[in-house]
């Protein structure tokens, strides 16, 4: 969640607490005023919020916020927030609050039961995306994202909102049929997280209620909880006092404000209990959690310290904000650069501040290694934390965060228009439930341009002093069971041995010279065509290579970048088959042309510009962004990676060691078991379908790699290179005619060699037997080879897909409560044959994975015999406009547009509005690919259970 405009903080949640404690990430704005003196530092002028929002409070205390933003059109992102979450459940309320949250989208007194999913589906929004919700330890959050364009749409989204307000019913049967689909979310969450995280949040919150309050609550207490205790827990914390209304899109404030005093002005308690606030512990000494666990592939290492909460709200708060961001991403670029060291002492390491609950904030530094290593990790951690502390920072490294940190918040300003209503939302929810300021992004670049350049290295470096504090200290050590690894003693040795290190100041390696010594001989542009219908140019270079440009105002600092070529990997030989698909890695890890991989990061820093290689099974390309001023530069990196890729043999050992790592206990996952065996049972045990283990690992070589990555990148002839965005069409064309048009020419167009890979026939059905938690998984695949492929048959696979998602949903969660997400993945592929992949896929608990795979068949069954409402279809056709008309003002969607219409030939202009949808999409239609591509007589079962 966003949690200032472009100055973020990282948060300890759930899943992050497990294992890695990420960086927060700062940017900042260009200099305005470099002479602010020191009172700057302890300034406590208040930071107004957004002149852009209006707020304010009904008499009943519910807070409101509206704004304006056309960004998309025609919608709005509507949020419900309650000041309430499993803090305040009391012992036989545990995860009660969650169950609370559920229970609003299960019936409200003006919408029964599933009515309110199913209206709002039908006027087009989705399950997950548009509608949802989520629970914290001191919140609960609901979201709607609402089409905006019909008035009693309007009306009736706010409608919902006041009944997950206060009137939501907590009907019996209800309450006991959506004890299942709660089951299964705890479920999901169970495995090594789960058994870390149960460990893990004792000594986080030790002391405090939230060691005993994970949001997901206790099985035994939400399973079995009366239905009374559901609604004591509504009664009481669901109130106007606790709550806030956030209207953010495409709307009329006035209408909105009217809107939210018809439907919130409601009575609140008379006499409302008293929401404590439940303090943490900051101070103590230093703890030791030591956690082993089966399934852990690799060791992690976190050094945290809790801290009073970041306090968001003044100008001097701000500052030092930005001293703490600056900081901490230079520290974290050098352990980047460790990490990138033939023989690195961790996988990753990284570090930060942010909070991890309201009332205590965090600050962490965590390394991940292969269990032999941790000691080595934790050590070359613990001595950049002191490098840090005793030399401090240099000029060089400020100045490139500096530059970062002031494009970022220029990229920021230019898009101020264009700043989606959802993210701006979020912004809001920090204000109510934290104080935290929002003063909207003309006054936050005002704010960046007159404190960053003035920001010394003196600040800096002084933060850097105490940059892990010693008071409420924790080290957390994660480790595979029986692995040998340092006691608790050994670990606090380590730690506290950081001062005694003999250490030298950190040394910069950078170069500083030009990316491109001399410019190609530059080609030119022989023949253009023009596809009025899209506004859309094809330029055909002189040395084979065609260009195709969309120009487009949607985003004014934004211009996104494709390059493809048929062949890929299957060209190439079995032998060189892991060399070729790790080549882009390598080089990324090696560098171009004079630049090595730290070199060339800096060189660019200050700079938006993206550029990735990738070399696929059938296709190689390139893919990326910059902003439209640094055409030139992200140009020659272009050329660059054609003519001059660096494989280096230290950055190849890096990788090996650092992937070795990573697979070295690959298999005490259960799902890296489980999937592995559905590919290899898919591809009929392939020999490139197969995971990288130890062997496959030797086969990467470095001159092997260099040598796949050059064939295949070896002329400009047969690729196409697509641009979508703000960008001037003159000045692209110069820059293509030189750095493009300068691309030497290949063999000529190649055609990926199909290798006679396809799935098993007829039923298989297989079980795999791994894990110690009680977790099922269950996935059904269907391949059909096609005939020939065609945007019809795409059409109605992809729609008969999200039909039948929709129906499974109903059944297998809603009713049976057997499941909390299944999803449906359909796959067209053209190359190397025309096929349909259907991947039908849920977690359950593993005494129903037949029960609830029955239920599968017998929907696929129904709907393929004609049993199938006309009210799927309508879902479909409003899912597709409202998808349609917001897809078509992104530069992403025409990016993959022409992709695949100048990929494989199709018309370009091609275009599928929702009128014309509607023409080829209907009732028969999804009947009839049910029906052809559910075929129950040909598919792959592979069923997940715990071991016996």
């Amino acid at each position: 969640m966003q949690k200032s405009g472009f100055l973020k903080y990282a948060t300890l949640t759930v899943l992050l607490a497990v294992f890695l404690f990420l960086s927060s990430c700062g940017t900042v704005d260009d200099s305005a005023d470099p002479a602010q003196d020191a009172d700057t530092l302890t300034n406590d002028e208040f930071i107004p919020l957004d002149p852009l929002v209006e707020s304010g409070t009904l008499e009943n205390g519910l807070r409101w916020y509206i704004r304006s933003n056309q960004e998309p059109e025609q919608r709005a992102s509507l949020r419900l927030v309650v000041n309430a979450g499993s803090i305040l459940e009391m012992d036989d309320q545990q995860g009660l609050a969650h169950f609370c949250e559920h229970m609003a989208f299960n019936g409200t007194e003006n919408f029964e039961k599933s009515e309110l999913i199913d209206y709002l589906e039908l006027i087009g929004m989705s399950f997950g995306p548009d509608i949802n919700a989520y629970t914290g330890f001191d919140e609960t959050v609901y979201t709607l994202e609402i089409p905006t364009a019909d008035d009693d749409t309007v009306a009736t989204a706010f409608q919902v909102l006041e009944d997950w307000a206060h009137l939501v019913s907590y009907e019996d049967e209800e309450v006991e049929k959506e004890r299942g689909v709660i089951q299964e979310e705890w479920r999901l969450g169970r495995g090594v997280s789960g058994r870390i995280l149960d460990k893990m949040i004792p000594v986080i919150f030790k002391g405090s209620a939230y060691a005993e309050r994970l949001p997901i609550g206790k099985p035994e207490v939400f399973m079995n909880a009366p239905p009374q205790r559901l609604r004591d827990f509504y009664n009481t914390w669901y109130r106007p006092d606790l709550m806030a209304v956030i209207v953010v899109g495409d709307i009329e404030p006035e209408k909105t404000k009217a809107l939210i005093e018809k439907h919130f002005s409601y009575e609140g308690p008379e006499n409302p209990e008293y929401r404590p606030e439940h303090p943490v512990e900051t101070a103590g000494e230093t703890e030791v959690c030591m956690i082993s666990d089966p399934e852990l592939a690799y060791a992690t290492v976190e050094l945290s310290a809790k801290t009073e909460p970041p306090r968001l709200r003044t100008e001097g708060d701000y500052r030092r904000s930005l001293v703490e961001s600056l900081t901490w991403s230079m520290f974290n670029s050098r352990l980047s650069e460790i990490a990138r060291k033939p023989e690195p002492p961790f996988i990753g390491a990284g570090g930060g501040a942010g909070d991890i609950v309201r009332p205590a904030g965090n600050i962490s530094c965590y390394a991940s290694a292969d269990a032999d290593g941790v000691q080595e990790a934790l050590t070359a951690m613990v001595a950049e934390l002191e490098r840090a502390g005793r030399w401090g920072f240099t000029q060089a490294e400020l100045d490139r965060k500096k530059a970062d940190f002031l494009n970022s918040v220029e990229e920021y300003y230019l898009e101020r228009d264009n700043i989606p209503s959802s993210g701006l939302a979020d912004e809001l929810i920090d204000n109510f439930l934290k104080d935290v300021f929002v003063p909207g992004v003309v006054a936050e670049y005002e704010l960046y341009n007159r404190f960053i350049p003035e920001i010394s290295l003196e600040d800096v470096n002084s933060y850097a002093v105490d940059l892990m504090p010693e008071s409420g200290r924790t080290i957390t050590l994660i480790y595979p069971e029986g692995a040998e690894v340092p006691d608790s003693g050994q670990v606090k040795a380590v730690v506290e041995s950081g001062s005694s290190m003999s250490l030298e100041p950190y040394f910069d390696d950078s170069l500083d010279r030009d990316l491109v010594d001399t410019p190609p001989v530059a080609g030119a542009v022989v023949e253009k065509r023009y596809y009025e219908s899209i506004d859309t140019e094809l330029w055909h270079l002189s040395n084979g290579a065609d260009v195709i440009l969309k120009q487009t105002d949607f985003k004014d600092d934004e211009v996104l970048f494709s390059a493809f070529s048929r062949g890929g990997l299957s060209l190439h030989s079995d032998e060189e088959y892991i060399a070729g698909l790790y080549a882009p890695l390598l080089q990324s890890l090696s560098g171009l042309g004079a630049f090595n991989s730290i070199q060339l990061g800096k060189k660019l820093s200050g700079l938006s510009v993206s550029l990735s290689p990738y070399i696929g099974r059938a296709w190689e390309g390139m893919s990326g962004s910059f902003s439209p001023d640094e055409l030139e530069v992200f140009m020659q990196l272009l050329y660059l990676y054609y003519t001059e890729p660096v494989f280096s043999p230290d950055a190849c050992d890096n990788m090996k060691v650092r992937l070795e790592s990573l697979i070295e206990n690959r298999n005490a996952d259960p799902m890296n078991v489980y999937y592995d065996r559905v590919r290899a049972i898919l591809s009929q045990d392939d020999y490139r379908s197969k995971p990288l283990d130890s062997e496959r690992l030797d086969g990467i070589v470095a001159d092997v790699s260099d040598s796949v990555f050059r064939e295949r990148f070896s002329g400009a002839d047969d690729f196409i290179f697509v641009f979508t965005g703000n960008i001037d069409k003159q000045e692209l064309e110069a820059a293509c005619t030189v750095w493009i048009a300068g691309l030497p020419s290949g063999s000529g167009p190649e055609q990926p060699f199909d290798r006679g890979v396809r799935p098993p026939e007829g039923i298989v059905s297989e079980t795999v037997y791994r894990g110690i938690e009680e977790q099922g998984r269950v996935r059904i695949i269907f391949t059909t080879e096609l005939e020939a492929w065609s945007p019809d048959i795409e059409l109605q696979i992809e729609t008969s897909a999200s039909v039948m998602e929709t129906l499974f949903r109903e059944s297998l969660r809603e009713d049976a409560g057997g499941t909390y997400h299944i999803s449906v993945n359909p796959v067209v592929e053209r190359e190397p044959y025309p096929s349909v992949t259907m991947s039908i896929e849920f977690g359950c608990d593993p005494d129903r994975a037949d029960e609830l795979s029955a239920g599968i068949f017998e929907i696929i069954n129904k709907v393929a015999g004609g049993e199938l409402e006309d009210k799927y279809i309508t879902i479909q056709e409003q899912q597709y406009r409202l998808g349609y008309e917001q897809s078509i003002e992104e530069n992403s969607f025409w990016l993959a547009h022409l992709e695949d219409a100048f990929g494989f030939g199709d018309d370009p202009e091609d275009l599928l509005p929702p009128d014309k949808f509607n023409e080829q999409i209907s009732r028969e239609s999804v009947i009839e690919s049910v029906g052809r591509y559910y075929n129950t007589g040909e598919y792959i079962t592979v069923v997940l259970m715990p071991e016996e």
